[in-house]
C-alpha cells in the first residue's frame, strides 16, 4: 500500500486501536441484546452469535500481533533422501 494514501500510524497495543476499541464496543453491545433477547428455540444461535462478536476484536488482536511481534526464524525442513 502507498504510504501517502495510509500513513502509517503507531500503535504499540491492539488495544489503541481505533477498530478494535468500537468492535469490543459491539461485542458488549451484542452481549446485552443476547441476555435480553428471547432466543429458546432456535438451538446454539445465541452463542453462536456471541463467539462471532467475540471473533471481530480476537482477530483484530491477532493481527496485530502478527504484525509487531518478531518471531524466531522458521526451521528449514531437512533435505529428502
Amino acid at each position: 500500500m502507498n504510504a501517502h494514501i495510509f500513513p502509517a500510524m503507531k500503535y504499540s497495543t491492539f488495544e489503541e486501536l481505533p477498530v478494535w476499541k468500537a468492535s469490543s464496543e459491539f461485542a458488549l453491545k451484542v452481549f446485552e441484546f443476547t441476555n435480553k433477547a428471547d432466543l429458546r428455540g432456535l438451538g446454539d444461535i445465541k452463542n453462536q452469535i456471541e463467539r462471532a462478536a467475540l471473533w471481530i476484536s480476537n482477530n483484530i488482536a491477532e493481527g496485530f500481533e502478527r504484525g509487531h511481534v518478531e518471531r524466531a526464524p522458521k526451521k528449514k525442513a531437512p533435505p529428502t533422501p
